[in-house]
């Protein structure tokens, strides 16, 4: 199991990689920018506007709100970084359900650049507002003694805005990974499916709620048709599913919190 894009590597010379990190920032920056281009080449002022406007204006409505809210007081002067770098984990999060796509978050490489951008961008935009010794001189407060301190703070808070990002994005993948490797085996096919699951068949455990647990590779019903009268969890009534699991204990406990409750009514 892949944690990171960093690990497939599409072309190397010496130190130089072209990962799949490399490859998903790129995509969604190209994303961005031609959807950019397509939505402001003709904005409009009436109140006839485009619905692509109207997302968009939200969009920038929602930041400033945001902003203000956290304390800035001018949101408008720095819309276009903060903005860029919300559009960026956005779009980098939402384009997750595409099949094949992975997330350039999900790599510490991205959320360190990021994280570098606001280290580098908070005493640009400070030095810009206030000045240099004025700016400078909030590192003292509210003694000189503070000056460690505060100096600590922005280094930890970088490693922090990067660690978290990166945690979010990839515990969604290792959660996904572990599910699929150590729950039950989620088949919706014929007896090949179920073969190729697990090389040979051997070794794979078939849930079966009413008629016990069987080995997979044998004899054992593999149709999906329990599945398909009654429902499962992952599939409707009507739809033929196979259910197994890699172990027996495994198998066991699906079918038995499916079983339905006995009733004492007399």
């Amino acid at each position: 199991m892949e944690l990171s894009p960093d690990e497939r590597v599409f072309w190397a010379m010496g130190v130089v990689k072209l990962n799949m990190t490399i490859v998903m920032t790129w995509l969604v920056m190209i994303l961005m920018v031609t959807g950019a281009a397509l939505i402001t080449r003709r904005l409009r002022t009436d109140i006839a506007i485009p619905r692509w406007q109207g997302l968009l204006e939200m969009i920038v409505s929602t930041i400033e709100q945001q902003s203000v809210e956290v304390g800035l007081l001018s949101p408008r002067r720095y819309l276009p970084f903060l903005g860029t770098i919300f559009l960026f984990v956005a779009v980098s999060s939402l384009l997750t359900i595409v099949p094949g796509y992975v997330a350039p978050t999900g790599s510490l490489s991205t959320t360190a650049a990021l994280a570098l951008s606001v280290f580098v961008a908070v005493p640009v935009f400070g030095i810009a507002a206030r000045g240099p010794a004025a700016y400078l001189s909030s590192y003292l407060e509210p003694t000189a003694l503070m000056l460690p301190f505060n100096i600590i703070s922005e280094l930890s808070r970088t490693l922090a805005l990067a660690i978290r990002l990166f945690g979010n994005v990839m515990s969604d993948t290792m959660i996904v990974g572990m599910f699929a490797h150590h729950h039950s085996v989620f088949l919706s096919g014929d007896h090949d499916a179920l073969r190729s699951a697990d090389g040979n068949g051997a070794g794979l455990h078939l849930c079966r709620p009413r008629c016990g647990i069987r080995s997979g590779g044998d004899a054992a019903d593999v149709s999906g048709e329990g599945a398909k009268r009654t429902g499962g969890r992952w599939n409707a009534a009507g739809v033929p599913v196979i259910y197994a699991s890699r172990t027996r204990a495994l198998a066991c406990l699906e079918t038995m919190v499916h079983r339905p409750a006995p009733c004492h009514c007399r």
